[in-house]
């Protein structure tokens, strides 16, 4: 059951993912990833200019719920492009890394991701904004598979050892 509502929230949120704001179209592909707590997932995505002048990109601002310091949006600040021409798109570029915190709990996580700059080299004017989302996976409670064999291979050589003893 639990699945299935992060299935139908996922898909709700997908629906949302393309909503921009402003000049530039910011879009994440893929808007939604997957991730396990004490892993790090990269966002990666295009803009594109849809308006008939140059947009200069100056910077990002984003909004996230994880803990302080989760998202580094440094690979944005030395991927993006300085500016884009009118109805120019950019190459797909690395925008940010999550670093999921060890003990998050599950669940999908929404964000957004802005876009600053306008018509000139200086100016901080929100021209884009693009959604995303981490769905934070449950952190197994199933051992690892060599931990399992090295248990086995134990307990069999500890009752070979004390058999007679047991027995």
């Amino acid at each position: 059951m639990e699945m299935n509502k992060l299935k139908l929230a996922t898909i709700l949120f997908l629906a949302m993912a393309g909503v921009s704001e402003g000049a530039i179209l910011v879009t994440f592909t893929p808007p939604v990833l997957i991730g396990a707590p004490g892993t790090s997932v990269s966002f990666s995505g295009t803009l594109q200019n849809l308006s008939t002048v140059t947009e200069f990109i100056n910077g990002d601002n984003f909004s996230f719920p994880l803990m302080p310091g989760a998202l580094d949006d440094s690979p944005f600040l030395n991927n993006a492009p300085l500016a884009l021409n009118a109805m120019q798109t950019s190459g797909l570029f690395q925008f940010f890394i999550i670093n999921i915190p060890i003990g998050q709990a599950s669940g999908i996580y929404p964000g957004t991701f802005t876009v600053l700059g306008n018509g000139d080299s200086n100016s901080q004017n929100v021209v884009g904004t693009g959604a995303f989302g981490l769905t934070v996976a449950p952190a197994s409670t199933v051992p690892e598979p060599g931990t399992a064999s090295l248990l086995a291979a134990g307990l069999f050589f500890f009752l070979r050892k004390f058999r007679s003893a047991i027995l």
